[in-house]
């Protein structure tokens, strides 16, 4: 009964390897470089739909009347699930008082709210029809951005 236990665990030990090692070799293709780029289920259309009806406006961000655009890279895998999310760059909507936009490509305050609100939602992707190169399903990474103001403002 020991050696079938340790037999199964030096076996499921191998498995879990080997599982991670094709992971870290998985090839992830940049979305110029594929035949045919990974679509949100329904099209433009139904992605712009789904932006609209989640994302939701800071109230911390409103109160200080900030505005931005959050860009947001994240992988489709080649079996179109959404993964590896995260925050790219931000580019502020709203002049500081010496007259300039913030950009930045690190998460700083008071733009955290936002990058917080637009992965959380990038995350709710439903599965996409993957990217293919040269007839074949492919992992590519994809970048997206989400606008937030607030109407009247």
């Amino acid at each position: 009964m020991k050696k079938q236990v340790l037999i199964l665990s030096i076996v499921a030990f191998f498995l879990a390897a080997n599982s991670v090692s094709a992971q870290q070799n998985l090839k992830i293709y940049k979305a110029g470089e594929v035949d045919i780029k990974p679509l949100y289920p329904g099209g433009d259309k139904a992605y712009r739909t789904f932006i609209r009806k989640e994302v939701k406006f800071p109230v911390e961000a409103r109160a200080l009347n900030q505005k931005g655009v959050v860009y947001i890279k994240y992988l489709v895998k080649d079996d179109g699930s959404v993964d590896r999310v995260e925050f790219s760059r931000f580019m502020g909507l709203v002049p500081d008082e010496n007259g300039k936009y913030i950009e930045s490509k690190k998460e700083i305050e008071p733009i955290q709210s936002f990058v917080n609100e637009a992965i959380r939602v990038i995350k709710k992707f439903p599965k996409h029809a993957p990217g293919k190169k040269d007839g074949k399903a492919v992992a590519v990474e994809m970048e997206t951005k989400l606008k937030f103001f607030a109407a009247g403002k």
